[in-house]
């Protein structure tokens, strides 16, 4: 049976076209590729070897996935190729890594559920066995070159997530404590003349105050401008709390156009002298595992990575689906 892939451009927009699986892909296109990671309560990850009769790569170990067929959606294509390969339902996935490599767009997805070996059912082509192993192993398969297309997005979540971590919520409870500690002054919002480094402006559009029923600190909002144009937003969070932990002292947006130039490291650079003026000395941003380009920014900053967070339930990234998050912290 023939199959084909809905093909997406550089942005990884659909351009309404199909390709056929086997024939050269057209230039400037890329399709989509998505691999299943497979996690117990024990935090213990399922892998599979490939099968010695794969033309590509034989032998090396791997994540069920495969290509996403045309019509389907990232996460419907990740349940059916785990199905297919190895026989496991899956279910409620959380993308941690996603990234363009060649011609392809790859989206890694967590699935935090049971399984038991005896009842997997291989596909003799694609599999020729399956394993229970740990996170510090499946990194030493990597370092030895034996785990199938494991890029640096995906090694930063694996190195830095404290998998089966028992003291992952005293830690964070701690750190939590040490952060409303530290030096803060807010009596009142300041007066904030525009903010420019000669390429960007910022422009104060709003003060929100604080809540302390809905722990929420005081906000400066932004907007973030070039050559009189709109090109972002960009918000300045004083103080410290539990939520705040999570979501960060700093959130920023540049629109798509204006992306992978720089902005946004600038806009935060802009920032350090009203964090300065209300006595902060680190800030906290936030940013989900997938979103490489806003770790790129803290690390640019010179943030150090605190930790990956577990979400809570009751914070309000995880309502809307996420379950884990980059803490990085800023010294100014």
């Amino acid at each position: 049976m023939e199959e084909y892939y809905d093909l997406l451009d550089e942005n990884r927009n659909p351009t309404g076209k199909k390709h056929k699986r086997g024939e050269p892909m057209p230039q400037g296109c890329y399709r989509l590729i998505v691999c299943s990671w497979i996690v117990n309560n024990k935090w213990e990850f399922l892998i599979a070897q490939r099968s010695h009769t794969k033309s590509h790569a034989p032998n090396l170990w791997e994540t069920p996935g495969g290509c996403v067929l045309s019509g389907e959606d990232s996460l419907t294509a990740t349940i059916r190729e785990a199905h297919e390969e190895i026989g496991i339902n899956l279910e409620n996935g959380v993308i941690f890594a996603t990234y363009r490599e060649d011609e392809c767009f790859f989206d890694h997805w967590l699935f935090r559920q049971e399984f038991n070996l005896s009842e997997l059912v291989l596909q003799e082509d694609e599999t020729s066995t399956v394993k229970i192993t740990t996170q510090t192993e499946i990194l030493e398969l990597i370092k030895q070159g034996v785990m199938f297309r494991e890029p640096e997005p995906v090694r930063f979540f694996l190195k830095n997530a404290r998998f089966g971590n028992g003291n992952h919520d005293r830690e964070i409870e701690k750190e939590i404590e040490q952060y409303n500690n530290l030096p803060c002054l807010f009596d009142d919002f300041i007066s904030i003349p525009t903010l420019s480094d000669g390429e960007i402006f910022l422009v104060c559009i709003k003060k929100s105050p604080g809540n302390p029923d809905k722990a929420l600190v005081p906000q400066y909002h932004f907007a973030i401008c070039k050559e009189g144009e709109k090109i972002g937003n960009i918000s300045l969070r004083i103080g410290y709390s539990p939520r705040l932990y999570y979501g960060g002292n700093i959130a920023y947006d540049i629109h798509k156009n204006y992306r992978g130039f720089g902005y946004a490291t600038r806009a935060c650079l802009l920032l350090e002298s009203i964090a300065k003026a209300h006595n902060m000395e680190k800030l906290i941003i936030t940013n989900d595992p997938a979103n490489t380009a806003s770790r790129r920014v803290c690390e640019k900053l010179g943030a150090r990575l605190v930790r990956i967070a577990h979400l809570p339930e009751w914070h309000d990234l995880y309502k809307e689906g996420a379950r884990f998050g980059n803490i990085f912290e800023w010294s100014i």
